[in-house]
């Protein structure tokens, strides 16, 4: 039985991979030994997730220190600079750095990105570092046939597993994409993978540009967490209506937050006004809060302290909402996506500022309003960034960047509720961003496996 390492190092990770039963298939074929790291020198962590609910069979643990990771980031800053230089995502990559590192340390890495410099800066600044000890005696040990690492493609183990696998001929090392940006504002800066598993095309078409990765170390699979969207829920209306405090016989249109949920309030109380005029019918609007939203913002009002007669919260959101507001600990809540799928099915239309949800809702048929308004421009992330770019271009997605267009941007998105052939052209342009095509996320990988560590390591 061929032995495969799975290497975990967030608990977003978790949920998206782990919690979404992805490596069931895998599990059935081949021994798996899934790998966390510990580290005694930060109170941070790489996980928090209680392990032993996971139901994992076999778990090991290498200790690498957060300095170590955070030493790491200059390189890869330097190498996402000098890959995506004069490209259409450049400027908005580059702003992004100058907030973490400071207009003078990015111009620095610009220099160090430049051509012969950056191959001795590379080689230099790899042969210092090297791969961490704990990470390259547990592989020696454990000797698998192959490497998975599920990644947002920055973090503990990306580029220990890089180094190690790429002074290792025929170790197989399998990247599995976790979020929609990763390609566009990310980079392998250590080495090349013996393949990247992305979401859909347009994952690949950023891999391939962004990343200079070429397209035969690409695979499209998916998006892990999305699986479950193949699949409508199996109550009926009614009983969704219930769990999710609906009224009977209204239109229902879900606001999903976004990480920082600063002035969701506000726009939720614009939405109660335009329903208590008859602007926008007979609706109901769900809130439900971002997972990883924190607490409230410097001017933000707790939703709980506002009265309201069209607007509820989420129910499966409420205690975590609470917590958040009364002492924030900024974790990560790991919601269910089996209730995803759930509200998803039950809503009508979907109102979010540029986040994942609104691809959710598109693989789901349902019409969608990105909402960013003007005062959000140039805060927590540019409508220039170009995984949202080609979103906001489709011409069946509303798109709404001032306040004063909110209004008629929400009629519209009810007016789409009512046409019957467009759940098929959004499910249509949900392809191009997650592919959902059969045989599922599991199989894929199960079936490359199988291939990269065959008797031809050209495979």
């Amino acid at each position: 039985m061929k032995k495969i390492l799975v290497f975990v190092d967030s608990d977003v990770v978790i949920r998206h991979f782990i919690k979404s039963k992805t490596f069931d298939e895998i599990e059935s074929k081949y021994q798996v030994v899934y790998v966390f790291n510990k580290d005694d020198t930060s109170q941070k962590k790489s996980t928090y997730y209680d392990l032993n609910q996971l139901g994992l069979g076999s778990i090991r643990f290498t200790k690498i220190p957060r300095k170590r990771f955070g030493n790491w980031y200059m390189l890869f800053a330097a190498t996402v600079l000098r890959q995506q230089k004069n490209s259409e995502n450049f400027t908005a990559r580059r702003r992004q750095l100058v907030d973490v590192l400071g207009g003078r340390n990015v111009r620095i890495l610009e220099i160090l990105g430049l051509p012969f410099i950056f191959l001795v800066f590379e080689y230099i600044y790899k042969k210092f570092m090297g791969v961490e000890q704990s990470v390259s005696s547990l592989i020696d040990e454990e000797s698998p046939d192959a490497i998975i690492h599920p990644t947002l493609l920055n973090g503990y183990y990306i580029n220990e597993l890089l180094m190690y696998c790429g002074s290792k001929k025929f170790m197989p090392l399998i990247l599995l994409m976790n979020s929609w940006d990763n390609p566009s504002a990310k980079a392998v800066c250590t080495g090349w993978p013996s393949r990247l598993v992305v979401w859909g095309p347009q994952s690949k078409k950023q891999a391939m540009e962004y990343m200079r990765l070429p397209n035969s170390v690409i695979e499209v699979f998916g998006a892990a967490q999305f699986q479950i969207y193949r699949d409508p829920p199996q109550e009926e209306e009614e009983k969704l209506r219930c769990e999710f405090s609906v009224p009977p016989r209204k239109k229902i249109v879900l606001y999903a937050g976004s990480g920082s949920g600063s002035y969701e309030t506000r726009y939720l109380k614009l939405l109660e006004a335009y329903i208590e005029d008859g602007l926008l019918g007979d609706t109901h609007v769900i809130y439900r809060p971002h997972p990883w939203r924190g607490g409230l913002a410097e001017g933000e009002k707790d939703f709980h302290s506002m009265r309201w007669k069209n607007i509820s919260m989420d129910p499966s959101m409420d205690d975590y909402y609470r917590k958040e507001v009364k002492d924030s600990e900024n974790s990560v809540f790991m919601v269910d996506y089996k209730i995803s799928n759930r509200l998803l099915s039950l809503v009508d239309g979907v109102i979010s500022p540029l986040s994942t949800m609104l691809v959710e809702a598109l693989i789901k048929g349902k019409p969608v309003l990105a909402f960013f308004p003007e005062r959000h421009h140039g805060v927590h992330f540019g409508i220039d960034e170009v995984h949202f770019a080609d979103f906001l271009k489709l011409p069946d997605v509303n798109v709404c960047l001032e306040e004063g267009g909110f209004l008629s941007a929400c009629q519209k998105l009810l007016e789409q509720t009512s046409d019957d052939s467009l759940s098929l052209r959004l499910k249509h342009h949900a392809s191009h961003f997650v592919d959902m095509e059969l045989p599922c996320y599991g199989q894929r990988l199960e079936l490359l496996i199988d291939r990269v560590t065959s008797s031809n390591p050209s495979d």
